[in-house]
C-alpha cells in the first residue's frame, strides 16, 4: 500500500496474507469516502455495535449469574463458609450497583436521544413493572440502600446435621424496615414476608427488567434499520473473503510515520446478518 493519497478517508478491504509474508494483512482501497459519508459510516458502526452488544445489559445478566453461582457454592463447613458468605455479599453488592448504573445510564441516554416525552413514556412502563414485580421493587429500593447507607442487608446461614446440610440467603427485612427512607411498597412487601429468599427476587427483577428493555429496544428500530442498511451497502462493495474497513490515511504517514486510523466493522456486519435485520434491503435498491 505505497504512495497512498493522504489526509483522506476510504472504504477499504482487509485480507490476510499467506504465512511468510512481510505483513500479516494487506489493505486495498476500494473508494474514497466523502467526509459526510465517512462520518455517517463511523457513527453507524458505533450505534449498531452498541445496540447489538449492549455492554451494560450484558454485565447485568453476567452479574446475575455470578450471584447465583456464589449462592449455590455456599456450604456450612468452616472455614470456607465465612469466605463464601463474603463472596455472596460482594456479588449481591455488584448486582445492585450495576442495576442502579444501568438505570441511570439508560435514563440519561433516553433523554438525550429521544427527549422528555419518550423518557416519560418509558418511566410509565417502569412504574407498571414496579407495581407488578416484587423483585423489581426490591432492586429499586436496595440499590438506593447500598448507595447511601451500607452493604446489602442479607442473612446468610448454614447448618449441618445427621440429615444433611442446608444453607439460605435471605433479605433481612428488619434492617431494611429500620431504614428511614425505605419505600412504602417495599415496606409492605417486607412486613408481609420479613425474610424473603434472595434469588427468587433477583430472578423476578431480571424478568421485569427484560420487559422494560424490550420497550427501550423498540425505540431504536427505525434508526437501527437505517444504520444497518448503510453498513450493509458498504460491506457489499468489498470483495468476498475480505473484511470491510473505514481507513483514514493521515497526511504525515510518509514523513512522520503516522498510523492509519482504521475501523474494522466485520463484527457489526455479522451481528446485523444474524439479527432480524439481516435481510434488510440496502438503500437505493428495490425490495
Amino acid at each position: 500500500m505505497s504512495a497512498l493519497p493522504t489526509d483522506e478517508t476510504y472504504l477499504a478491504a482487509m485480507r490476510a496474507n499467506p504465512p511468510g509474508s512481510a505483513s500479516k494483512v494487506s489493505i486495498d482501497l476500494v473508494r474514497r469516502l466523502p467526509p459526510d459519508e465517512a462520518g455517517q459510516a463511523r457513527a453507524a458502526i458505533g450505534f449498531c455495535r452498541n445496540h447489538f452488544q449492549r455492554e451494560a445489559v450484558g454485565l447485568m445478566f453476567s452479574a446475575t449469574e455470578l450471584l447465583r453461582v456464589a449462592v449455590e457454592r455456599l456450604t456450612p463447613n468452616e472455614p470456607t463458609f465465612a469466605r463464601r458468605a463474603g463472596q455472596v455479599q460482594a456479588a449481591a453488592l455488584s448486582w445492585l450497583l450495576l442495576w442502579g448504573m444501568l438505570r441511570e445510564h439508560q435514563s440519561t441516554d433516553l433523554r438525550r436521544r429521544f427527549g422528555e416525552t419518550t423518557f416519560e413514556a418509558i418511566e410509565k412502563v417502569r412504574n407498571r413493572t414496579y407495581d407488578a414485580h416484587p423483585g423489581y421493587r426490591m432492586a429499586e429500593g436496595l440499590r438506593v440502600y447500598v448507595a447511601h447507607l451500607t452493604m446489602p442487608p442479607l442473612r446468610i446461614t448454614g447448618s449441618e446435621n445427621a440429615s444433611g446440610t442446608t444453607t439460605s440467603v435471605t433479605i433481612d427485612g428488619a434492617r431494611v424496615l429500620a431504614w428511614d427512607s425505605c419505600p412504602g411498597n417495599l415496606k409492605k412487601d417486607l412486613r408481609a414476608t420479613p425474610t424473603p429468599d434472595l434469588l427468587p427476587l433477583v430472578e423476578d427483577a431480571m424478568a421485569a427488567l427484560e420487559e422494560v428493555l424490550i420497550e427501550v429496544f423498540v425505540l431504536d428500530v427505525p434508526q437501527l434499520q437505517e444504520e444497518s442498511r448503510r453498513l450493509l451497502v458498504l460491506a457489499d462493495e468489498v470483495p468476498e473473503g475480505t473484511l470491510p474497513v473505514i481507513t483514514t490515511v493521515p497526511a504525515d504517514l510518509a514523513t512522520k510515520g503516522g498510523a492509519l486510523q482504521q475501523d474494522v466493522f466485520a463484527d457489526v456486519i455479522a451481528l446485523i446478518r444474524r439479527s432480524p435485520l439481516g435481510n434488510t434491503t440496502p438503500s437505493g435498491q428495490s425490495g
